[in-house]
C-alpha cells in the first residue's frame, strides 16, 4: 500500500499531467481573458475580482488625453482650418438657418448639443469668427468698434497732415508760376503734370518707388519696408498724396494771385515794405478767398481717401485703413448695414467740416460774396439814378417857377 501511494504521489508531481480541477480553472481563466476588452480602452474597462479599477490611468493615459485635447480640440484641422468647436458652430447654424438672422444665444444653445464643453468656449469661438469676418454675417455690436475708431483716426491724421503740407507747397508753386521768367510755360506744365495723372496710376508708380528694392531705400540708404503695415506706410501715403494734389492748391492760388493789381506791390515797394511784409500784408489777405476754397476742396477730398492707400498698401491694413476703405470692405462682405452706417458717419463728418470752413473761415464756395457785391452795386446805381432824377425834377420845377415870376 505504501509503495502504491508513493507511485500515485510521483504520478501527481509529473509535469505533463494536470488534474481535472486545474484544467477547469485554467479554462475559466482563459475564457475571462478572451472576454476581457482589448485595444486602447481594454485596461480601463477590465475588472479585477469583480471591481473595475482606474489605478494607473493618469500615469498611463495622460499622454493620450493630452494628445486628444491638442489634436482634437485646440489645433485647427489641416483640411479646412477649423477647430472642432468652430465646425460644430457652423453645423448648428446650418441646422437652424431659415433665411433670417439668429440670436447668438440661440446658436450657442444649438451648438451645445454637439459640443458639451460649456457655453463659454462656444461664445468665444463665435465672436472670434465674427470679428475676423470669417463665414458669419454679423449684425449688431460684435466688439469691433476699435476698427471703426482706428479708421476714423487714420482719416483725420491723413487729412490734417496732407492738407497742411499741400497748402504750403501749393502756395510756393503758385508764387513760382506767377513770376515772369524764361520757360514759364514749361515750369507750369511740369508742376501740373502730377495732378493730371490718375490716382491709381500714381499709387502703382509710388508702390514701385517705395518697394524694398526701390528708389526710396537707395535715397535714404536704409532697408525700410515702406509698403508693410506700420507707421512708415502712413508716411509713404502722405508723400504720394502731397506729390499728386499739391498742384491743385497751387493752381487755385495762382488764379487768386493773378487778380492782385501790380500797382499794389509797386506802392508797397515805394513805402519800403520788404518781401515778407508784401507777402503777409498784401498777397495772403488778397488771395485768402481762393486759398480757403482750395483748402476746403482738398480737405473734403482727403477725408474720403480711398484709392491711393488701397492701390499702394491694400485693404485691411491697420495703419492706413480709412473710413471709406472700411465701408468698402464691409460692403464687399455683404454686411450692408455696417457699410451704410460707416458711410453715413463719414458723410456727417464731411458736412461738419464743411460747415466749419464756411462759418468760421468764411469760405465762399458758391460765390455768395460776388453775388452780394453785384447786388449792392446795382442797389447803389438805382439809388444814384433815383437821386439824379429827383434833382432834375427839382431843377425843372425851379426853372418853371422863375419863368412864371418874370
Amino acid at each position: 500500500m505504501s509503495e502504491q501511494r508513493e507511485d500515485m504521489t510521483e504520478r501527481d508531481d509529473l509535469p505533463g499531467e494536470v488534474p481535472a480541477a486545474a484544467d477547469d480553472a485554467a479554462g475559466s481563466v482563459g475564457a475571462e481573458e478572451s472576454a476581457a476588452p482589448t485595444g486602447k480602452y481594454g485596461k480601463l474597462l477590465s475588472e479585477e475580482g469583480g471591481v473595475r479599477k482606474l489605478t494607473g490611468m493618469y500615469r498611463n493615459w495622460f499622454l493620450d488625453y493630452a494628445s486628444y485635447v491638442i489634436l482634437e480640440r485646440a489645433v485647427p484641422h489641416v483640411q479646412d482650418g477649423l477647430k472642432p468647436v468652430q465646425r460644430r458652430i457652423l453645423h448648428a447654424m446650418k441646422a437652424v438657418d431659415d433665411g433670417r438672422y439668429n440670436k447668438v444665444a440661440n446658436i450657442v444653445g444649438q451648438t451645445m448639443q454637439y459640443h458639451p464643453h460649456g457655453d463659454a468656449s462656444i461664445k468665444d469661438a463665435l465672436v472670434q469668427l465674427g470679428q475676423k469676418d470669417l463665414l458669419i454675417d454679423c449684425q449688431g455690436n460684435w466688439g469691433n468698434i476699435d476698427r471703426l475708431l482706428n479708421s476714423f483716426a487714420n482719416t483725420t491724421f491723413f487729412t490734417i497732415v496732407c492738407v497742411v503740407l499741400e497748402t504750403i507747397l501749393g502756395v510756393a508753386m503758385a508764387l513760382i508760376m506767377a513770376k515772369a521768367f524764361k520757360g514759364q510755360g514749361l515750369v507750369r506744365a511740369a508742376i501740373l503734370v502730377p495732378w493730371a495723372i490718375p490716382t491709381i496710376v500714381s499709387a502703382k508708380m509710388w508702390g514701385l518707388i517705395f518697394d524694398s528694392d526701390g528708389v526710396m531705400n537707395k535715397i535714404v540708404g536704409q532697408q525700410i519696408l515702406w509698403l508693410a503695415d506700420g507707421p512708415q506706410s502712413q508716411w509713404a501715403i502722405i508723400i504720394a498724396d502731397v506729390w499728386k494734389t499739391a498742384p491743385f492748391i497751387g493752381l487755385l492760388t495762382l488764379a487768386g494771385l493773378q487778380t492782385i493789381p501790380a500797382e499794389v506791390y509797386e506802392a508797397a515797394k515805394v513805402d519800403g515794405a520788404s518781401a515778407w511784409q508784401q507777402f503777409t500784408r498784401i498777397t495772403l489777405p488778397m488771395v485768402k478767398p481762393a486759398l480757403v476754397v482750395a483748402v476746403l476742396f482738398r480737405t473734403l477730398d482727403t477725408m474720403r481717401m480711398f484709392d491711393l492707400p488701397a492701390g499702394m498698401i491694400g485693404f485691411g491694413k491697420y495703419f492706413v485703413e480709412t473710413v471709406s476703405m472700411l465701408a468698402y470692405v464691409e460692403n464687399n462682405n455683404l454686411r450692408y448695414g455696417s457699410a451704410a452706417a460707416y458711410s453715413i458717419i463719414l458723410f456727417i463728418y464731411i458736412v461738419f467740416v464743411a460747415f466749419l470752413f464756411v462759418k468760421l473761415l468764411g469760405a465762399d464756395v458758391v460765390g455768395d460774396d460776388e453775388v452780394k457785391a453785384i447786388a449792392a452795386q446795382r442797389k447803389r446805381q438805382k439809388a444814384a439814378a433815383k437821386a439824379a432824377g429827383s434833382k432834375a425834377k427839382l431843377a425843372k420845377t425851379t426853372v418853371t417857377s422863375g419863368s412864371a415870376a418874370s
